[in-house]
């Protein structure tokens, strides 16, 4: 365990970007490091990004789906159902999502902030949402609904634009 542990921490630090990988726990402290996401899915695909976080203890600790409908939705786990975002997206199909996480839910899209969110009962529908998302997170889970996560880590780059004739 603490192995593959070491293996992810220094894939992180040589490369920065790791391939999704489904249905596993993956170590990860949400609070000290914002998570990025790389995608290539176009508006409209219906592609999703499904990731939920985790405590230490392995209980809940809140999640965020992105949907790729042609007018793009987020949701947060015990918090919000599907709701557009209150921003326009960046139009590229190429976008690295960075999602920071404190007593607000904040997410970037190729470094343009697409959603700044208070964690709230003005702001949360479902009644637990305190108790999950008050929770440490020290794990990620990208759910096998997932169709649109390719890359995870920290300080990804955008592919570089094809400029050649």
């Amino acid at each position: 365990h603490s192995y593959n542990s070491f293996i992810v921490k220094l894939n992180i630090q040589l490369t920065g970007e790791l391939l999704v990988e489904r249905d596993v726990k993956i170590e990860w402290d949400l609070e000290s490091t914002p998570l990025e996401i790389k995608t290539n899915s176009v508006l409209g695909s219906d592609d999703q990004v499904y990731v939920d976080f985790y405590s230490a203890e392995e209980k809940y600790a809140g999640g965020v789906a992105l949907y790729f409908t042609s007018t793009p939705q987020y949701e947060l786990g015990y918090c919000t159902s599907g709701t557009d975002f209150p921003v326009n997206l960046p139009s590229t199909a190429d976008k690295v999502w960075r999602i920071t996480l404190t007593s607000r839910v904040v997410i970037h899209c190729n470094e343009v902030e697409v959603l700044n969110k208070l964690l709230s009962e003005s702001t949360c529908s479902d009644s637990k949402w305190r108790t999950i998302w008050n929770r440490d997170v020290t794990k990620i889970w990208f759910d096998s609904n997932d169709t649109a996560s390719d890359y995870y880590g920290t300080q990804l780059q955008l592919p570089e634009e094809d400029t050649s004739e």
